[in-house]
Parts: C-alpha cells; structure tokens; sequence
C-alpha cells in the first residue's frame, strides 16, 4: 500500500481511528498533521474533509451547539485544506454589543483554538481579525496565573501559530505531547527515517555544489549548501519527495550565488553584460564575459537544462521557457538595484518593494517548483503557470519585507540592496524605526491573507503545490528573525530538530565532515555563525540517532560482569546497533581474550551456553579461542555427554559456535553434528515459539547468515528493552537511507544509457545493490555502498554480454580492448561492446579519483588488472562453450571463481574502505586473495547449486555440479549436490581461519567480506518454483 517505514501496523492502527465520529475524527486529522504523518492517510483526510464541509454547508445551525474549541478547530482544519468556512460561524460566540463574551477569557483551551483559528483569515474577515486580538490579549493575560507546563503551551501558539509556522518546527514538541499514543511511536519512527533521508540529501547537494565548481571562484560569496536545501526541506515534507527537493535546492543555491555577483563580483558594466547573456541563453555568444561570470552562465544554462530534460522526462513537458524567462526577469531585477547603487539612487518605497519582490528569488523558486512537481504535464495545465504569480507575489512580498526587517544582513552583505524600513522612513519624516517596523509587520500580516484567499478552492494546482507554497512562506520567519546578537535562534532550532544527526557529525568531525568527503565548508560561510556551532558543542556529544539517551543507558549496561557482557554484546550485534559502541566492544573482547588466555581453567564452572557464547563471540570478533574449552563437556569415550540433549538453549549455543570452525577443529565438527541431530529430535516436543527458535538457527546460524537478515525476528524477541527502542528507530533510519541510495543507483544506471542498449540483460540495480547494503552495515558508509554497486552491476552486464552479445572473435578484441584500456584503440568493436568499454573506464576511473582525492592513493592499476581477469575468465568460458568442450570440474571451478567477480568486488571494497592508503598498506592487495578466494568459491558453487539460473541465463558458462557428475560416474545428482555443499563448509572452515587475528585488515573489510559471503545463501538458494525466497523475504525486512 505505498506505506515507507518499517511498522506497517501501526499505520493500520491509526488508519482504524479515522472512522470515529466526525469532532474526533478532525482532532484526529489535527494530530497527524502535527505530527508530520499526515501524507499517510491522505486519501482518507480528503474524503473526510469532503463529506464534513458538504454537511457543514447545508446545515442551517453550523455549530451545533459546539465548544469555542470544536468550532475554531473544524475552522481551522477546513480553511487550512483548501475549504471556505464563513466567519459567522465565530456570531454565536458574541455579546449583543459585537464583543466576543467576557466569559471566553477563561476557556484556555478555547482561546488556543480560536487564534490559531484566525491565522487563516483574509481580507474582509473582520469577525476573524477581532477574534485574533480578543484570544491573543486574553491569553497574554492569562499566561501569569497558568502552571509551567500551560504557559509554555500558550506561549508556543502566540509565537508558532501553527497557519504561518513550517509543520516540522514544532515536531518533537508534538512528539512529546502525543506521547504513549500509536500516533507518536509512528510519528517517532517517521521522524528517525526523515531524519536521515535529509542528512543523506545534504550530502548530496554539498557533494553536488562542490563539482559544480563555483564555491572554488567565488570564494567571498555565500557557501551554505545546508542553508539552501532548508527551504526544500520545509517545503517538501513528504519523504517521498527526495528527488524534488534535491533539484530544488539547486536553482536556490543560483539565486543567492548570483545576488552576491550583483553585490560585490561585478562592476556595473560587468552585470549589463552578464544579464544581457541570461536574455540570449546562448553559450557560444560569452566571449566577452569576464572567466567569473562567465562559468556562473555556463552553470546556470547546464542547471537548467539539465533540470527541464528531468521534468521532460518524468511529465513529458519541457519547461525550458518559462524557466528561462524567470531567471532573466531576476537578474533584471538585480541589474535594477546595482544601477540605483551605482548612482546613488534612493528610490520610492514602493518601487523598491515592487523590483524588491521579483530580486528575492522568489518567483524562480516557485516556478521550479511547479514544474518539478509535474504542472504543466498537458497545455492546458502549463497554462496555470500564469495563475501562479499572485501566489507567488505574496511569497516574494512576506520574503522581502522579513528580510529587510532583520537586524542584521547575512555574511558578506553589506546592504547595497537597500531596505524597505529605510525607504519608508525616508518618505515619512519623524516616523521612528518601531512604527516603520510595525507598519511592516501589518503588512505582512495584509499579504498573509492574500495568499490564504489565493489558497482557497477552487483553484487548479494540486494539494501538494499549495501546501509547499505555504510551507515555503512559514519558513520565513525562522530564516530571517534576528536576534539582538545577530543570530537566527529559529532556525538554529529547526536545524536541531530536523538534522541533528547532520550536525552532531559536524560537531565532532569538524564542518568538512559528512558522509561523504563533501559537506560543509566552515562554521562562518555555511550560514552557521560561531556562536551556534559553540552552542551546539555543549550539548551534542557522540549519538548518531535522535534519542541519545537510548544509547547511554545500553552504554551503562556494558559495564556489567563478563558473562553478562558478552551477552549483552550479542545482543547488540543481532540488533544492528554494535557500531555505536564498537571502541567499548573491543576494548571488553581484548580484556575478556586476554583472561581466558591467561586461566587454566578456561570454563570457570560455566555452562554450556555462556561457553559457547563466549567461544562464538570471540572468534567472531577475530580472537582465536582453542576448542577444548568444549572438553568438559565430553564423556569419557569422547563424546559429548547425554544430558546436554536436554540443555536447547546450551545446544542452540553450541550449534552457532560450531559454525566459527577451522581446519582441524575436530571437537568443533563433533560438536556441530551432536547440537544438530539434538535440536533436530527436540523440535516435535517444543512449543511453538521455542521450535522457531530452534528451526531459525538450525537454518540461519549467525555467522553465515546477512546480519539485517533476521533482524525483524530479533527486534520482537528483545521487546520491552531499550535495545529493542534504540534498534527499531535505527532501523527507520536506515530503510529510508538505503531507500534514497537505491533510487541514486537507478538514477546513475538509467544515466549511463548501457540499459538502453543492452535490452536483453539484467537491468537490477536493487538486486545489485543488495550486495554492498548487506556488507556495508554501517549506516555512515552511504558513499562506499553507492560506489560499490556500480563495479557489480558492470560485472553482471559483462557476464551477459559474454553470454548472449557477442560472438568469440568480438568477444577476444573485447577482452583485449579492456586489456588496453585506451580509448582511442575501439574502433574495431561494434558500438554496443564500445559503449561497454567506455563505461567501464569512465567509472573506473571516476571511482579510482573519489579514492585518491579521499585516501591520497590510486588504485587504479589494481582494479584494471582485476577487471582484465575477470574478463579472461570470461573468455575461456566463451570458447569452451564455443568450442563444445567439457573442462574437468577442477579447471571450471578455478576459472569460475575468477568468473564470479568476487576479486573485482573484493578490490573496489577494499579501497572504498581506506585500503592502500599507505605503500605498506598498498602491498596488502595481495594478501586479500586468500579471503578472495573463499568468496568465489562459496559464491562460484552456490550459484551453481541452484536449480534454476538468473533470466536469460541458459547455462552457457556450465555448471560443476554437472562436470562433477561427468567425472565420477555413477555420481546421484544428490550425491554431487552434497559433495558441493561439504565443499562450502570446508570453505567457510578457510574463511573462518582467515578472519581470525593476526591479520592486517581493518574490522570493518573483514566483517563486509564475511557479510559478502554470508549474503550468497540468499541471493543463490532457490526455491521448486525457481524462486529466491530468502531474498524476497531480506527485501521485505530491508524496505
């Protein structure tokens, strides 16, 4: 049903509740839009509102007989929607004489209601202006004899009416006020996922404005990637708009960068000539530009362009005239004012407010957005781009007459542009500051009304438009409301609420810190002055997530005994959340290693679950742990004694430690088998629960299974902890983060054309994706995972290219173009193979420049030689096939773990991962072939275990099932399938082995390989239907 995050039930639950009765049902519509849940119910908040408007206006008594709280709330809720409600429905509420009754003044709750109420007034609503003044005096009377926790409540609705206040400012206010309701868990779990989906945004656009390349020339104008994309954020809220906001920050960020050429990058005949080429649009006609400007153009008509072929491509409407129209229409604006500078010109306050309006920026945002949210996807529709100007003059206006109110001018603005309260004061003598000011405020509120008439239906434009239009015009106050200090106190507590994460990273790492290498570039030219990153540092410590609190009191728990530790890390592990505290975990493992080493009586009298617990969790972790401590738990004969038969949790222990096995552990294997057979006898005679348990462990061992596998499981099984509190708010998270990583990676394949071209391949960047999603855990490692799918999903193109699209000649010249790697040497490759080659050198070589610009070292001879194996793999099989012969199985599984691709997939991550960033560190590419080399073959002999190939696969490339059989006649398909599957365990037996301490690799590269290899199961165990059911249900838990 589209639902997009994690607890679907308790959508459902909420869903349960809109079918109360009609005052509740408002109430309830009041919450979720608080809440910022509301775009889940919306179909049924517009069906409710429909049927409470139609019986409101054929009642004859609207209020039936309802509360001063029941009538302004269904006014509120109505108008706020889109719906006239008339003002007489206020009439009953009044004295004989006009007045509202003196008795109201006691009615708190009402009085609340009622202003909030009148925030959706518009010109002609005297009752509703008197109702605004009644309830506001009322309550500022009030607030002295209320409790704390009231005048707080009051104080909130006079300063952040809810009409003129962006829904995400008081988020985590509502969030308490909900609290114990289904309504706020989900508000909770919404709010942590959003929370990520926007700090992975922000890094996107830093990423994005640095490539740009214009923050480099212009080095005085303003650098605030995160104050732009605060205006799509506020505006956008719907998580499901990502890809909107992203490409609306852009023309944002234009607006101020140009705003800053007109103050302080030009002279006058300078900005003539750079206006004059916005009006021609014509990249060949910018000789005479000054280099500066002239990439600003450059950059404007590239932004545009390629903005528009996106709206085109989505809507099948290109917007490119009235996009280009609005910017020329700005930088006139702008020319305006320089010539008004230049010549000492003061104009009229009414002129300025009037050019003023069109140089905020205003009208090329709203245009954008029109189109970005798919206006004018028929003629009729692009006609409404003329309708939007009274909306957005009344934005420009409420825009402009805040910024000029402010106290102090952003960094770097030196008030060229002037300002209406000095024009006006100009005009009329002896008018002080504070009326000027005032005169201001009233016109706010003037316009405000405007844009609530022009909100009203009917109009044309979608509910989605006219509430990012209001939401935009909310946003102002806390962009632009200075304090005495010069600081904007209200949008540094937006930016609290909704990055918190973004800026705790900043806190710690400093301001060039972000997912990935580009973010912000210093506290004072990212619009975040000094005083607000000192303010931020004195109570933002470590915590990555929004409840920080969680992660202290799981820290506090660490600090019990060993056995309960070792537990507690286990828990931690199963829940996903062991990287928040991985410097306490391995500073208890070492100290826990080094005791065991040093007692001669390993066991202490423990049972057969903490020692197996314990073997399990050090090995896992690295630390050799000899197998005897499992020989106290043998009889005399050697084998291990009767009564553990009974012990089902000491044998679910004993069964996922025998999984953390080595060559020559003999006890280890005797152990497996025994746990096994054990559980295996237990399970008819345990309840159900308990036989679940059982069964999901006997089938998904920890250590070969995706940690974010059973995670779900986990989460109901530790319910009631605050583990289980911290997990299920981390696991919000990452869903919406690896939802947002998924759509980059289609975007990036659909991008680079070979999908086009190449009809009859896989085209699956999820199932691509899954890959470095379930290796990279980590939810901070966003850039490394979207790196990372892109040589897998080339690796899977070039399988079924050696497949199904090339014969053996164009195949070997293939083969040798990618030997060359030159690409001025593909003439002699048919287009579709050179289109080939020429991606995989141009994201090769993109991948190669990000490791270098972050690591300091190339690895780029490293990944050549690594695609040239994998595709001499590729061209033995080919000529195998071609030539009809049947290696033996020992050949074709040699060659075929280099065909697998797992040493191409093994090298990109071990550079991602930091790998190489040293000449030492460099020589260890060598030493990742052993761990390489378990890879493929577990990944080479379950691909080869299933009964059924990918689609379009016919087998071409063999099977060592088959070899195997052909070899050893007489061989059962049984048999041999169970031969392969002893040839996995022994392989894990090597992994296992490599994994463990000493090694020079970083725990992160270790735990992605055995993530790799514990993913394969997955991705390779199909069903009678030829179906991938584990996957399916991985992707189920993932998103």
């Amino acid at each position: 049903k589209g639902e997009s995050i994690e607890n679907s039930e308790l959508i459902e639950e909420v869903r349960g509740v809109l079918k109360n009765g009609p005052f509740n049902t408002l109430e309830m519509i009041d919450a979720l839009q608080k809440l910022c849940i509301n775009h889940f119910f919306q179909e049924e908040i517009e069906s409710i509102l429909k049927m409470f408007h139609t019986r409101m206006s054929n009642s004859i008594d609207h209020n039936h007989g309802q509360s001063l709280y029941e009538v302004s709330l269904n006014f509120r809720i109505l108008r706020q929607e889109g719906y006239y409600v008339s003002a007489d429905v206020f009439a009953s509420f009044k004295q004989k004489d006009g007045k509202f009754k003196g008795e109201l003044a006691e009615d708190v709750k009402g009085l609340m209601a009622l202003y909030e109420a009148s925030q959706l007034s518009i010109e002609g609503d005297h009752m509703i202006e008197e109702a605004a003044d009644f309830s506001r005096d009322a309550l500022a009377e009030k607030v002295p004899f209320l409790d704390q926790h009231e005048a707080t409540m009051v104080n909130d609705t006079l300063q952040h009416p809810y009409q003129r206040t962006s829904p995400t400012f008081m988020i985590k206010k509502f969030i308490k006020h909900y609290t114990g309701t289904t309504m706020c868990e989900l508000a909770k779990l919404e709010l942590a996922k959003v929370q990520s989906l926007h700090q992975t945004e922000v890094d996107l656009i830093s990423s994005w404005w640095k490539d740009l390349g214009l923050a480099q020339e212009f080095k005085d104008a303003r650098n605030q990637p995160l104050h732009w994309y605060l205006w799509p954020m506020a505006s956008l809220t719907d998580p499901s708009l990502s890809e909107q906001r992203i490409e609306l920050t852009k023309p944002i960020a234009l607006v101020f960068l140009i705003d800053d050429i007109f103050d302080i990058y030009g002279t006058l005949d300078e900005l003539i000539l750079f206006t004059e080429a916005v009006k021609r649009w014509d990249c060949n006609t910018l000789e005479q530009l000054p280099y500066h400007l002239r990439i600003c153009v450059e950059a404007l008509y590239n932004v545009t362009n390629d903005i528009s072929d996106k709206i085109y491509n989505k809507y099948g409407f290109n917007p490119m005239e009235s996009l280009k129209q609005a910017w020329i229409n700005l930088c006139e604006a702008f020319l305006v004012e320089a010539k008004w500078f230049a010549l000492g010109h003061m104009p009229m306050a009414d002129d300025y407010l009037k050019n003023g309006m069109v140089s905020s920026g205003a009208h090329v945002v709203i245009v954008h957005l029109f189109f970005l949210l798919g206006g004018g996807t028929s003629k009729e529709n692009a006609r409404l781009i003329d309708d939007i100007k009274n909306i957005s003059s009344c934005l420009a206006k409420i825009l402009r007459l805040w910024d000029d109110l402010g106290s102090a001018k952003d960094v770097n603005q030196d008030g060229h542009d002037g300002s209406y309260v000095t024009y006006y004061m100009k005009e009329n003598e002896g008018c002080s500051i504070q009326n000027a000011r005032d005169h201001v405020m009233e016109m706010i509120t003037n316009t405000w009304k405007q844009l609530n008439k022009e909100c009203l239906s009917p109009n044309q434009f979608s509910t989605t438009f006219i509430e990012a239009c209001l939401n935009l015009a909310r946003m102002i106050p806390l962009m632009y409301n200075y304090d005495e200090n010069h600081s904007l106190p209200l949008m540094e507590d937006y930016i609290k609420s909704m990055l918190f994460t973004s800026i705790m990273n900043v806190v710690i790492h400093g301001w060039s810190y972000g997912r990935s290498k580009y973010y912000l570039v210093s506290p004072i030219k990212s619009g975040l002055d000094q005083k607000l990153y000192n303010r931020l540092k004195s109570y933002i410590k470590r915590d990555t997530i929004e409840n920080s609190e969680l992660i202290e009191e799981v820290r506090c728990v660490l600090k019990n005994g060993p056995s309960k530790t070792l537990e507690m890390i286990d828990s931690l592990q199963k829940l996903c959340i062991n990287h928040y505290f991985q410097e306490e975990i391995e500073s208890i493992l070492k100290i826990f290693h080094t005791r065991m080493s040093n007692s001669i009586d390993h066991n202490h009298g423990q049972s057969l679950y903490e020692v197996s617990l314990n073997f399990r969790i050090l090995r896992q972790e690295g630390y050799y742990v000899s197998a005897d401590v499992f020989a106290s738990f043998k009889q005399k004969d050697g084998k291990f004694k009767g009564e553990l038969a009974e012990d089902v949790k000491g044998l679910m222990a004993l069964y996922e430690a025998s999984q953390l096995s080595i060559e020559g552990d003999h006890m280890i294997e005797e152990a497996s088998d025994f746990s096994r057979d054990a559980l295996a006898e237990k399970v008819p005679f345990l309840d159900q629960h308990e036989a679940t348990m059982v069964n999901d462990t006997l089938q998904h061992p920890y250590q070969r299974t995706s940690p974010t596998f059973m995670i779900k499981k986990f989460i109901k099984h530790y319910t009631g902890t605050t583990m289980c509190e911290l997990a299920k708010l981390e696991l919000a998270k990452v869903q919406s983060l690896h939802q947002t990583e998924v759509d980059l990676i289609s975007s990036w394949w659909k991008d680079l054309g070979l999908a086009q071209e190449f009809k009859d391949a896989r085209n699956q960047p999820l199932h691509w994706y899954l890959w470095p999603m379930a290796s990279l855990t980590d939810p901070s490692l966003s850039e490394q995972r979207i790196e990372l799918t892109k040589p897998i999903a080339l690796v899977f193109l070039i399988d079924d290219i050696f497949d199904i699209y090339g014969t053996l000649d164009e195949l070997i010249l293939f083969t040798e173009a990618v030997k060359g790697w030159d690409c001025n040497t593909l003439e002699q490759l048919p287009y579709h193979l050179r289109i080939c080659v020429e991606a995989l050198y141009n994201v090769t070589n993109d991948i190669s420049d990000k490791i270098y610009n972050k690591y300091g070292f190339n690895p780029m001879e490293s990944l050549k030689q690594a695609w040239i194996n994998l595709c001499e793999a590729f061209l033995v099989e080919a000529k195998w096939f071609a030539l009809g012969h049947m290696p033996m199985a020992d050949d074709y599984l040699k060659n075929g773990m280099v065909s697998s691709g797992a040493h191409v997939v093994i090298v990109h991550l071990f550079f991602l991962l930091g790998g190489g960033t040293s000449k030492e560190n460099a020589r260890l590419i060598d030493d990742i072939k052993n761990i390489s080399s378990c890879l493929a073959k577990i990944l080479r002999l379950w691909d080869d275990l299933g009964s059924a190939k990918d689609v379009n696969q016919d087998g071409h490339d063999g099977s060592y099932v088959t070899y195997y059989m052909k070899e050893n006649e007489g061989c059962s398909i049984q048999n041999a399938r169970d031969h392969v599957m002893e040839m996995i365990t022994n392989t894990w037996k090597q992994l296992n082995k490599e994994c463990l301490s000493p090694n020079q690799f970083s725990t992160t590269f270790i735990e992605a390989c055995l993530n790799l290899a514990r993913m394969i199961p997955l991705m390779y165990n199909y069903d009678e239907n030829h179906s991938l059911p584990l996957m399916e249900d991985y992707i189920k838990s993932m998103f």
